[in-house]
């Protein structure tokens, strides 16, 4: 198999792809069964979460994918997420209340 495009994006957006595709493959079950498992976004949520993040200006678009895919609701699993990097306080505070507002609906 030869990879046509490699691109970073949501569990939502590959539960949805994987969705319309083939499933008989080991590896897509494996997946699917994943993606059920775990806490998802729609994607119309997970894009609008998308464009809350990066209208803040502070994330790239890999951190944001990886907020919508972990969706840490707390200042101490946002901090153990992005460890390496320098953000203020009060930013960290902003993003976790933007994301409790998404993940509780």
């Amino acid at each position: 198999m030869d990879v046509l495009k490699e691109e970073i994006i949501t569990a939502a957006e590959a539960k949805n792809i994987l969705s319309k595709s083939n499933r008989d493959k080991y590896e897509q079950k494996i997946c699917m069964e994943y993606f059920n498992k775990i806490p998802i976004l729609t994607k119309a949520k997970a894009d609008k979460l998308y464009e809350e993040l990066n209208n803040l200006n502070i994330l790239n678009k890999k951190q944001i994918i990886e907020i919508i895919n972990v969706l840490p609701d707390t200042e101490e699993e946002f901090v153990a997420l992005f460890s390496k990097e320098k953000l203020k306080k009060e930013e960290i505070k902003n993003i976790v209340e933007i994301v409790k507002k998404y993940k509780k609906d």
